[in-house]
């Protein structure tokens, strides 16, 4: 009997994290850093280069006191699995100081003070990229001014 659930366990562990109606997903985390700290409540995403309808599926994450993220895969309201699809993707990350008192609706963009260099929001203007495998990923970045 443990012999036949270690069979299971081992085929369960080789094709992923697939379950439910979304393709498989697999562990995508790292550490964020800036000016050799760890950045904390940073927004990562990961962004498909692909343009392919299959296969842009976007990663997100929030880093943690210690700059760890893990992402997650979002692929309907009722669907959010914690990995990524295997691919190539632009990555980007961003922290924003929120805004004090009252911000005009007219010029959200006023209050907002970027706490990171600005060309790692965009998916323009970021560096950072990302290859997603099927296996396990670890991809941390070190930011630059």
């Amino acid at each position: 009997m443990t012999a036949r659930m270690g069979c299971i366990l081992l085929i369960v562990a080789t094709l992923g994290c697939s379950t439910g109606d979304h393709p498989p997903v697999y562990s995508a985390k790292g550490t964020i850093t800036f000016q050799g700290k760890a950045v904390d409540g940073a927004e990562v995403i990961f962004l498909p280069l692909s343009e392919s309808a299959e296969e842009s599926s976007s990663g997100r994450a929030t880093t943690d006191s210690s700059g760890n993220y893990s992402l997650k895969t979002f692929f309907s309201a009722d669907v959010d699995v914690t990995g990524a699809r295997p691919g190539n993707y632009r990555v980007t990350v961003t922290k924003i100081e929120a805004p004090t008192g009252i911000v005009d609706p007219f010029q959200p963009e006023s209050k907002l003070k970027h706490l990171l260099p600005e060309k790692y929001s965009s998916a323009v203007t970021t560096p950072l990229r990302a290859e997603v495998q099927a296996q396990s990923n670890r991809f941390d970045f070190e930011l630059q001014d």
